[in-house]
């Protein structure tokens, strides 16, 4: 096809009504027929040459300078296209095309007389009905723009050809050139080089107060003005210009809280929570031009008079995802990274004493969300604080602070690094911390006339109080410069590797334990993730961490880290980031941490073989697996589990094993718990997690996987943790000793109080020296508490404590003796058969009287002697094997065997029921089959029901048999239905809810609660509030009086006794477990309370195990589905 021919031969070549060819005199384009840019293929998808594709771009360029008007041929199916030429950093032009739909496609004419085209084109307008032929019309853009740096220095002056440029109608045109948010090549503009974080004080009282309000900065958040579209491209246009009326009717401007994210507050299309998956189409760099929300935020504040002849730091310290800056109608510059600070020189747009007014327009997704893929809620907006920083001539533009312990670890030298642009002299004093002096010292230095001017000091220290986790002493370092002062919080430590084992200062330590002032160890981490790419396709790798062209992005991400935290002792580990794969950028990251700071280990879970890394790190390791790994005498680093026992829900279980083995063997670092909080808003109304806004696709309530509720309340699972990782382990009696250990890495037991107490289920003694009743079980509890108040626990705080068993518990058959129904009683029963399938059972005294239905085989009613009318029971005894699914059984293979063997749908099929009287009882023997419906497997039971006395004692003897038995049962125990329980007492573990294998942190004693605060109200409803190890118990109802109540004992309905069985659990709670498994939130659960009380006497339970994301329960906590004999005792 001839260059000046088209589609079905109509001319190419337009030409306006004076005959001049369209765009004829443009430099390098002059002589060739514009339109050899649009050679159409037969495919309708056509792909233009010589353009080439960007994303949704098709790009090419020429040299053009000037501008024409012209017209074009609409050629490919559903496309419109917008042309503009513009130079963006370069002389060199690009025309970028992007793609709209219009309502039909065909092949068209241009129109040689422009003026004829451009009457069709307003015709039909922005989406015009195509017919026969038509045309649309486009403007050819050309500036010649001033080259800009893109580097984080800042310029004397804004560049003004950032701006973008005016259009020829309301709203947004799609860009001229590839927006600095889907622009891989561009991470900032004109942002200043990242520093460690500091204030500057105005004098040395001020700094040691540690009060940001009287730094040299005001902070700027509040409630600012705001605008919300659903494209950087829709929306007010221009509103960073001076003289923007926001208040206007049209532009429809909305208040905002800074910090904040604004799906939190009401605007958009509401959060979305995905653990790994990306959730927008996958084409990275590229983000959606369409689909891509932005927020304009408006405020104005007032520049001191104080801070004339300052620079004027404008810094930000979070936005999500990427941003842009005006200050007083001037383009400020860019930035990303949501979780790293941003900071802007306004000095020549801002005048002291007078206001300003600060424009942001925050995109929701930029190309760097795509390292941002965490397991998270999907939230946009400045949600940290901004400040406005002043800085003398004289200031640091950095600070570098380092401690170097001796080879002895004692003696060290404080190493500072100071970053000026110019400076005559720089003071330093290091106080101790009672605000001692430890010296001070004048340093002077020489002014460079450009550039910078990096100094360094020095220090001798002679044994210095050492910083670590238990002993966070810290020092102050006060920095002064002509105008200001900066006051440095200094540790001294020392972190390394020693054979092959992490050490600080020396000594092994174990990762149990942000922040330099209450002692916690920071692997503090990049922000840095690319997990969703897993779900793509390919090798994941490819897409960005084994990609030279976002080499950047990841070097930036680490610098960024290490600048900003470096000067902070409890950071003692550098993380590349998380679930990123491995590639050549990670390899660059850890060159440029090490170029700036080698006293530090770095760590990279996905680097399997700690080829670049210092430490062997994995996620969800097995107990069995990480023990195997301690004892390989090939490697040669420490293994840390960056995430471990998944807290999900109920648990997690067996977080004891993890823990000794950690102190077992010192390769084994330790292990951080994922994670700390659920994800949930704490709103009025319920907690929600993904897929409750509508968002898809999301994970669910995966997000709720903390060690606190959403409230940031404990859950059951931080008491457990906590009681595992106690730095004091007290062991069983050997003889008449017991044995402590400190398991602290670093300090004596000095600055804890011993507290003995010995107690048995009727009382606490405070004495040591007692004589324990006979025939009790007893227990010595030992308290461990602070002397001495913490910053981080009052004087008295419990630290540890320990249960020593020193009675055994009675038997069930010894608790029968000391009831008086032992079996050669003479206290018989008396019995009354009401039907051919119905037996009424009254207890010799009459104050109980049990009804036992043949048919059903099980106990039906149990009423007392003052209210024979009211049946106690709502619903019969019946023997269960299932549970509500935790989150660990749903997660894991156990809960999905169990619903698919239909362990829920099990009921009792009675085979035979006799009764016959005794001299010593009354007994009911039923033999049955328990079973679901489809399958050929069921439990053989039979169930022996003796009445004597004021009870009922039962004992039931099974054998599970048949195909597809499933491996395990979740419980086994009997469920039924209480009237007007109240409260429960009971002698055991408590307070608080315990299972198998998470139990722990529960002492032994005797409790009371009432029946609401028994239940554990999981965001995500599950079971719970099971109370395990349990002797007896006692359902109760409140009394106003002394009035009667079963068994003599005022207010008690029903007593169950277990006798020594351990691992006997009940639980009591206002729902089935029907309810439990069909609800997905409190507040659906809540609708269907009941009035009475559900309670589960069990034998037996299944462990928790962490399922949900790990190992499923270890074997030793299975509950497997064999032969089982158990007895209990009612009253």
């Amino acid at each position: 096809m001839a260059d000046s021919q088209g589609v079905d031969g109509v001319d190419m070549e337009p030409r306006d009504g004076a005959g001049r060819r369209v765009g004829e005199g443009l430099e390098g384009l002059g002589r060739q027929p514009i339109s050899k840019f649009w050679e159409r293929s037969t495919d309708s998808e056509s792909v233009f040459e010589p353009a080439r594709c960007e994303g949704d771009d098709l790009v090419t360029s020429g040299d053009a300078q000037t501008q024409e008007r012209g017209a074009m041929l609409y050629s490919p199916r559903s496309w419109e296209f917008l042309i503009s030429f513009q130079g963006h950093y370069t002389r060199r032009p690009v025309l970028y095309i992007r793609k709209c739909h219009l309502s039909r496609a065909k092949p068209l004419r241009l129109f040689a007389n422009l003026d004829q085209a451009l009457t069709m084109s307003a015709q039909h307008g922005t989406e015009p009905t195509i017919d026969e032929d038509a045309v649309l019309h486009f403007d050819v853009q050309v500036r010649a723009n001033t080259p800009s740096s893109q580097s984080s220095a800042s310029s004397d002056v804004p560049d003004e050809s950032l701006a973008p440029p005016a259009f020829s109608r309301p709203g947004h045109h799609l860009p001229v050139a590839t927006p600095d948010w889907n622009n891989l090549k561009v991470l900032h503009h004109n942002t200043l080089a990242p520093r460690s974080s500091f204030f500057t004080y105005p004098n040395e009282k001020d700094a040691l107060t540690w009060d940001v309000s009287k730094a040299k900065a005001i902070c700027l958040s509040g409630t600012w003005k705001f605008h919300l579209s659903t494209s950087p491209f829709d929306g007010p246009r221009n509103f960073w210009e001076a003289g923007y009326d926001h208040n206007a009717a049209e532009h429809q401007w909305s208040n905002i809280a800074v910090p904040g994210m604004w799906q939190c507050q009401g605007f958009g299309k509401g959060p979305q929570y995905t653990n790994y998956n990306f959730p927008f189409p996958v084409d990275p760099p590229n983000v959606s031009y369409t689909d891509n929300e932005c927020g304009r935020h408006l405020t104005t504040f007032k520049v001191p008079h104080s801070f004339k002849d300052h620079q004027l730091r404008l810094r930000f310290e979070g936005v999500d995802s990427a941003f842009t800056v005006w200050v007083n109608g001037h383009k400020v510059g860019y930035s990303q990274g949501s979780r790293n600070p941003s900071e802007f020189d306004i000095s020549r747009l801002v005048t002291a004493g007078r206001s300003a007014t600060l424009a942001v327009e925050v995109y929701q997704r930029c190309d760097g969300t795509y390292i941002e893929d965490q397991d998270q809620w999907w939230l946009s907006g400045i949600f940290r604080d901004v400040y406005l920083h002043a800085f003398e001539r004289f200031s640091p533009h950095d600070i570098h602070i380092q401690t170097l312990l001796d080879d002895d670890y004692k003696n060290a030298v404080l190493k500072v690094g100071v970053t000026t642009s110019e400076f005559t002299f720089v003071s330093l004093r290091l106080l101790d911390a009672d605000g001692e002096p430890v010296f001070g010292e004048t340093h002077h230095g020489a002014t460079q006339a450009q550039g910078t001017t990096d100094l360094t000091f020095e220090l001798p220290v002679k044994n210095p109080h050492k910083w670590t986790a238990e002993t966070p002493y810290l020092y102050t370092l006060l920095l002064g410069f002509p105008g200001c002062v900066i006051p440095q919080r200094v540790g001294f430590r020392r972190t390394e590797l020693i054979d092959g084992v992490f050490c600080v200062n020396g000594e092994t330590d174990q990762a149990q334990g942000l922040y330099d002032q209450l002692g916690l160890w920071i692997l503090n981490e990049a922000d840095l993730e690319c997990h969703g790419f897993a779900s793509v396709g390919g090798d994941a790798s490819k897409f960005t961490s084994d990609n030279p062209d976002w080499k950047d992005a990841y070097v930036d991400r680490a610098r960024q880290m290490v600048l900003r935290d470096k000067n902070h002792a409890c950071v003692i580990i550098w993380s590349l980031g998380n679930e990123a794969f491995y590639g050549r950028n990670h390899q660059s990251m850890y060159d440029f941490i090490k170029s700036v700071d080698t006293t530090r280990l770095v760590h990279y879970e996905a680097d399997y073989g700690a080829r670049t890394v210092d430490i062997y790190s994995r996620m969800y390791s097995s107990v069995e697996s990480v023990i195997n790994a301690a004892r390989d005498k090939d490697w040669e680093k420490p293994l840390v589990l960056c995430e471990y026992i998944h807290a999900m829900g109920n648990g997690p279980g067996a977080i004891r094993e993890y823990v000794e083995a950690f102190y077992r063997y010192p390769r084994l670092m330790g292990g951080f718990v994922w994670e700390w909080a659920n994800h949930t808003k704490d709103g009025e109304e319920y907690m929600a997690y993904g897929g409750d806004f509508g968002d898809d696709p999301n994970d669910k309530n995966f997000v709720m996987d903390g060690l606190c509720f959403s409230d940031h309340t404990p859950t059951p699972g931080l008491v457990e943790y906590k009681k595992a990782i106690e730095p004091v382990q007290v062991l069983g009696l050997d003889g008449d000793e017991v044995t402590v250990i400190n398991r602290y890495d670093f300090l004596t037991l000095d600055h804890l109080t011993c507290h003995a107490h010995f107690l048995t289920e009727d009382r606490r003694f405070a004495e040591i020296s007692i004589v324990i009743p006979k025939g009790k079980e007893a227990f010595l509890n030992l308290r461990f508490s602070l002397k001495e108040r913490t910053a981080w626990a009052p004087a008295g705080h419990e630290v540890a404590w320990g249960d020593i068993q020193i009675g055994q518990p009675d038997s069930l058959t010894a608790s029968l003796h000391h009831l008086g129904m032992e079996p050669n009683t003479t206290r018989l029963p008396t019995i009354t058969q009401e039907s051919s399938h119905f037996l009424s059972i009254t207890s010799s005294s009459g104050l109980k009287t049990w009804g036992f239905d043949l048919h059903e085989g099980t106990l039906t009613s149990v009423t007392r002697g003052d209210q024979p009318k009211l049946n106690l029971l709502t619903s019969p005894l019946t023997l269960d094997f299932y549970r509500a699914l935790t989150d660990n059984d749903r997660g894991g293979r156990f809960g999905w065997e169990w619903r698919d063997r239909r362990l829920h749908q099990t009921h009792a099929h009675v085979r035979s029921a006799e009764w016959r009287e005794t001299k010593r009882s009354l007994e009911v023997t039923v033999h049955a089959r328990i079973a679901p419906p489809v399958l050929a497997w069921g439990v053989d039971t039979t169930t022996t029901f003796s009445f004597r006395g004021e009870g009922c004692h039962i004992k039931i003897k099974g054998t599970p048999r048949g195909l597809r038995l499933p491996g395990t049962f979740a419980r086994i125990g009997l469920t039924l239905g209480l009237a007007g329980v109240d409260e429960v007492e009971w002698f055991g573990r408590g307070p608080g809810e315990s299972y198998r294998d998470k139990k722990m942190s529960q002492r032994f004693g005797t409790w009371r609660r009432g029946v609401d605060a028994l239940f554990t109200d999981y965001e995500f409803p599950q079971d719970g509030g099971n109370r395990t190890d349990v002797r007896w118990v006692k359902f109760k109802q409140l009394l106003s009086g002394d009035g009667g109540g079963g068994g003599g004992d005022p207010g008690t309905l029903l007593t169950a006794r277990f006798g020594d069985l351990e691992g006997a659990s009940f639980s009591a709670m206002h729902y089935t477990t029907a309810d439990l498994d069909e609800c997905q939130h409190p507040y659906e659960l809540h609708k269907r309370r009941r009035d009475d009380t559900i309670v589960r006497l069990d034998w037996a339970h299944h462990g928790l195990g962490t399922g949900s994301c790990g190992p499923a329960t270890l074997p030793q906590y299975e509950l497997r589905s064999e032969d089982f004999s158990y007895e209990l005792l009612l009253e």
